[in-house]
């Protein structure tokens, strides 16, 4: 069956199955899935980008260097999900509180959607950090970056609703 004539239902799952197992690795990557099926030709890009599970984990580290335009691809990732549930990590840096605070605003405006939440960040990260209504909040990890866990107390209830 030629693939330019599969229905779009059949080619989004076919996307959503080809989603690497280990999706930890690098998932904001031009090269990789999901984000490589929009830049195959436009129908698959609508297709992606019209299948909200294929959006639904966002993972990003300082070293992947995407951190310039971290908002955008942030809000765009979140979009494209729509109301399914999200699984969001974000390894950032000891030394560059400002690359944690890119993240925030768009994470704030789909708090609601967060499933699992898995944060590293240095202390000062924390202390800015706005509340975030993650009524559907099932998984948290929190790792402080660069500091001893005994000198640094962190509320954790005062910034998060729904888990407990």
């Amino acid at each position: 069956y030629p693939v330019p004539t599969l229905p779009p239902e059949i080619t989004s799952e076919i996307f959503l199955r080809c989603l690497p197992e280990m999706r930890e690795l690098n998932v904001v990557n031009p090269r990789e899935a999901p984000l490589l099926w929009t830049h195959v030709c436009s129908a698959w890009r609508q297709i992606a980008c019209s299948t909200p599970r294929l959006w639904t984990t966002f993972y990003i580290t300082e070293k992947h260097g995407y951190l310039d335009d971290l908002a955008n691809i942030a809000e765009t990732w979140f979009t494209r999900a729509g109301k399914c549930a999200l699984s969001v990590k974000f390894h950032g840096s000891v030394t560059n509180d400002t690359d944690f605070a890119i993240l925030l605003p768009g994470l704030r405006r789909h708090a609601r959607e967060v499933r699992s939440l898995e944060l590293h960040a240095g202390v000062g990260d924390f202390i800015m950090m706005p509340p975030l209504e993650c009524v559907s909040l099932q998984k948290l990890s929190i790792h402080l970056l660069g500091y001893l866990l005994e000198h640094t107390p962190v509320e954790i209830s005062a910034h998060i609703v729904g888990l407990l």
